[in-house]
């Protein structure tokens, strides 16, 4: 079990000037605390360019929480049609329409 975890959220701000706002804190459980991010300082790649190291690391439940997070923002993404969660939807619907015309016109 770890003893701290991630708290990476999204959150649109601004009136007029809409934007999104990014939040990284880190928790620990025992004892109990709360650090936060401060503004990233992006500092100049001198060498040859590479794969740079990540500036963090997320499990799988920081993740979803971001992921959420940007959802709840109204930001989709850019590829794709739909969720898994609608495509279940009309799956669903399709074998109840299935159902209806097999009973209709009677057919087993």
């Amino acid at each position: 079990m770890y003893n701290t975890h991630f708290i990476i959220k999204a959150m649109k701000e601004g009136f007029i000037d809409q934007r999104y706002g990014l939040y990284i804190a880190q928790k620990t459980l025992q004892p109990h605390s709360i650090a936060v991010a401060e503004p990233i300082t992006l500092v100049p790649y001198e060498s040859e360019f590479t794969d740079p190291c990540p500036a963090m690391y997320m499990n799988e439940t920081e993740a979803q929480v971001l992921m959420d997070s940007l959802w709840d923002c109204g930001l989709r993404p850019s590829e794709g049609s739909g969720s898994a969660g609608a495509f279940l939807a009309v799956q669903g619907h399709l074998a109840d329409m299935r159902k209806i015309v097999f009973n209709r016109l009677k057919i087993k």
